[in-house]
C-alpha cells in the first residue's frame, strides 16, 4: 500500500458510519471516520492512535469496501452542507424547541 494514496468513503462506508451495522472496531471506525478524501493515508496514520498500524486498517477497510483509491478520475467528495437559521431578534423571539433548533444548528 502506497502511503501517499488517498481514500475516500464509499456508499457502504458512509451508510457503515450512520448505522454500525458491522460492528467495526473502534480502530477501524476512527480510521473510517477520519477518511475524508483530502489526507494521504500517511497522514492519518500519524493522526491515528494505531500510528503505522493505520496502513493494515486501511487495507481492511478497503478489502471490506468501505472506502477505496482515489483515483485522477473521481471528484473530491462535495462537503455536506448544513442548514442554517437566522440568529432570533431577541430571546424572547423563540420558545424552547425554537432555541434548542437554533443551537443545534450551529454545530
Amino acid at each position: 500500500m502506497n502511503p501517499e494514496t488517498i481514500y475516500v468513503k464509499t456508499e457502504k462506508g458512509r451508510e457503515e458510519i450512520r448505522s454500525r451495522a458491522a460492528g467495526l472496531s473502534q480502530a477501524l471506525r476512527i480510521l473510517l471516520i477520519a477518511t475524508d478524501g483530502e489526507k494521504p493515508i500517511a497522514k492519518l496514520a500519524r493522526l491515528h492512535p494505531a500510528g503505522a498500524g493505520a496502513l493494515e486498517l486501511m487495507a481492511e477497510l478497503q478489502a471490506f469496501g468501505f472506502v477505496e483509491p482515489l483515483t485522477a478520475g473521481m471528484a473530491k467528495p462535495t462537503p455536506v452542507k448544513r442548514p442554517t437559521m437566522a440568529a432570533p431578534s431577541t430571546a424572547s423571539a423563540f420558545g424552547l424547541p425554537e432555541t434548542q433548533k437554533y443551537v443545534m444548528s450551529l454545530r
